[in-house]
């Protein structure tokens, strides 16, 4: 497999940061009942890094399929370590 290029990266960062604030915003309404609102950020910024990962794999894919099973996978994983509140 052949590295990407810097011009790639590029495109595809541009094409990350236009949907990060819909990645974001969906993040938002899903973590809105944790109490704590670092716990929250923490959600909301671990939703990202895990968009992010997806999108790098499949960069055509609309932000909804990006978004919520990254968000169901977030709130599975914080349901179960029990150390947020909500």
């Amino acid at each position: 497999m052949q590295a990407p290029t810097i011009g790639t990266v590029h495109a595809l960062q541009h094409r990350f940061l236009s949907i990060l604030p819909t990645i974001e915003a969906h993040a938002r309404a899903a973590f809105r009942v944790i109490r704590c609102s670092h716990d929250r950020d923490d959600a909301v910024a671990e939703v990202v890094v895990r968009a992010w990962e997806l999108f790098v794999t499949t960069p055509t894919a609309p932000v909804d399929l990006l978004a919520l099973p990254v968000i169901t996978e977030v709130q599975k994983e914080l349901t179960r370590s029990a150390c947020v509140t909500y």
